[in-house]
This record gives structure tokens, C-alpha cells and sequence, in this order.
């Protein structure tokens, strides 16, 4: 009786050994089973890449100093051919005069108004001396349009920034021009804040403004995205006005400058013109950004935004 215990004992314990096996190898056969070979099962792509590891060696060196020659750089060289930014008008008169404009009102859509008038003019067949006079537009960011302006690589007739700001820039380069209005059309600079920031600032600050939503900004409170203003008038605008709420006896004082360095430190996002921004800002990750009120008022999207004026007119 007591044998028959024994070989029970070991035949169960036998049994069991093998079902073990069984289990085990069955998951080792059909753990890339319905897997290409291009596909693996997690433990096998581990055991893999853990094999890999060990043939990699890992060591410290010191970074490398380029060396940072400082020249003169000349601008008409480093800027493209102007066929990089097309005509959105093209004038075929005796006389045509080409107009460089702001990308906010003649890259077409809800942002080519001048293009309308200036088909309008060209089709109304204007003649000076019996000779017909057209117009051609081209939609350049300001910024870069001023750059073409001064190196002399390419002098339109005539063009129309967001603000004058720009026409002062040129001349400040003693490059020699002729102001003939002071605005083709009104357009303000402005920041869009999301409402529940605005009331949140409002709560806090009592008056929401250029001055409260910059030291929010500088303050870590609220995340602002605003434009390059090397390009962008509303950037531009925006940094003259930011300086100017830092230290307005000196806008380019240590004061000011530190200010806004750390103004910048909390700014995710920079985008080269006011388009751009538009379009970055519709997936709602930020609180704050900088837009011309045309855009704003064209942009139906952005109704859930107030917007705060402010800077040059």
C-alpha cells in the first residue's frame, strides 16, 4: 500500500513537472505566434535590446569650443531672390508700380483685401498721359522686406508695413524715402487672452493690460506665445512697448533688457509672423499671444479670446 502511495507520489509530481514544461514551452513557441519578423513579443524585443546594451560603452569627454569668427556679413548676399516671395497681383500697364505689402492684408482669403482693391484699380484701365497705369503687389513679413529695402538687393516703388515703425527703420539706415500717408489702413496691434485667464488677471490684478499680462508672463502665471521682431510688426511693436513698460525713461537700459530676457525665459512659443501665430494658437495651449486685430476679427476661431490694444497705431 505504502509503495503504491510512493509511485502515485512520483508519477503526480512527474506529471506535474511535465505540464509545467508544457505551459513554458508553449508560451516560448507561441509568444510570436500571428507575428511577422518584423514584429516580436515584448519579452523577446527586452531580451534583445538588453543584449544589444552590453556591446555599447559608454565615456565622458569635454565639449569642444568652436571657434566663433566675428565679420561683417553682407545682407544682400545672405537674402534669397525675391522670387521667393511671389507677386499675388501682377500689373501690366505702361506704367506699373510694385507695392510690397504686410502678409496681413495681400497673402489672399480673409487676408487679401488690398489684392481686391488692386485688381478693382487695374481693371478700371487708369490712364496718365494716355499711358495705362497698373499696380503689382507682393506679400513680404515686414521685417524681411526692410531688409531687401536697405542692402539694396530689392527697392519696390513703394510699401506698406503693418506700422511705421518700420519706415523709421530704414531711415535710420540713411536709406532715403518719402512717406506719403502715414497709414494705408488702420490696423492695432493687440494680445488675445483666453477669457477664463482674463478674469483670472482681473481677479488678481483688477486691470488687465500690456503691463499686467508681461509681468503674469515674467511671473510664471500664464503661458504667452508672441512673434519674431525682426519680422513681425506686431512683434516689433510688442517689443518697443514690453521695453518701455520695463524702464519708459530708457528703453534700452540694463533694466529694461534684463526684464525682458526673463520675460522671454517664459515664453514657449515664437513665431515668425502674426499668420503663423493664428494658426499655432487654434490647439488652445496657450493663455495669451499677439495678433493685429484684423486677423483677430477675421479668425472666428478666436471668439472665445479677449483682445488687449496696445503699441503703435
Amino acid at each position: 500500500m505504502a509503495s503504491s502511495k510512493s509511485k502515485n507520489a512520483v508519477f503526480l509530481a512527474v506529471l506535474a513537472v511535465l505540464m509545467i514544461g508544457g505551459i513554458g514551452g508553449g508560451i516560448l513557441i507561441s509568444r510570436n505566434l500571428g507575428k511577422t519578423d518584423q514584429e516580436v513579443s515584448r519579452e523577446t524585443a527586452i531580451a534583445q535590446l538588453d543584449k544589444k546594451l552590453k556591446k555599447i560603452s559608454v565615456s565622458e569627454t569635454q565639449p569642444r569650443k568652436a571657434t566663433v569668427e566675428i565679420a561683417g556679413s553682407n545682407l544682400a548676399e545672405e537674402l534669397p531672390d525675391i522670387g521667393k516671395y511671389p507677386l499675388t497681383v501682377t500689373g501690366r500697364g505702361d506704367i506699373n508700380i510694385e507695392i510690397v505689402s504686410s502678409t496681413e492684408k495681400a497673402t489672399g482669403g480673409t487676408d487679401g483685401w488690398l489684392i481686391d482693391v488692386a485688381e478693382d484699380f487695374n481693371s478700371t484701365h487708369y490712364t496718365i498721359d494716355g499711358q495705362w497705369a497698373t499696380v503689382s503687389i507682393r506679400p513680404i513679413a515686414s521685417g524681411a522686406a526692410i531688409d531687401y529695402i536697405i542692402s539694396g538687393k530689392y527697392v519696390p516703388e513703394g510699401f506698406t508695413p503693418s506700422n511705421e515703425l518700420w519706415g523709421d527703420m530704414i531711415a535710420a539706415e540713411n536709406v532715403r524715402i518719402e512717406k506719403i500717408a502715414d497709414r494705408l489702413a488702420g490696423n492695432t496691434a493687440g494680445i488675445l487672452i483666453n477669457k477664463d485667464t482674463y478674469q483670472k488677471l482681473s481677479d488678481s490684478y483688477g486691470n488687465v493690460d500690456i503691463s499686467t499680462i508681461v509681468n503674469a508672463t515674467v511671473k510664471s502665471e500664464i503661458t504667452m506665445g508672441y512673434t519674431n521682431p525682426y519680422a513681425s510688426s506686431t512683434g516689433l511693436n510688442f517689443l518697443v512697448s514690453a521695453l518701455e513698460e520695463f524702464d519708459s525713461s530708457d528703453i534700452l537700459s540694463q533694466n529694461a533688457t534684463e526684464k525682458f530676457r526673463s520675460f522671454q525665459q517664459n515664453v514657449p512659443f515664437v513665431a515668425y509672423t502674426t499668420l503663423q501665430m493664428r494658426e499655432a494658437a487654434k490647439n488652445g495651449v496657450l493663455d495669451a499671444f499677439l495678433m493685429e486685430y484684423q486677423g483677430y476679427y477675421n479668425a472666428t476661431e478666436l471668439r472665445d479670446y479677449e483682445f488687449i490694444p496696445f503699441g503703435v497705431r
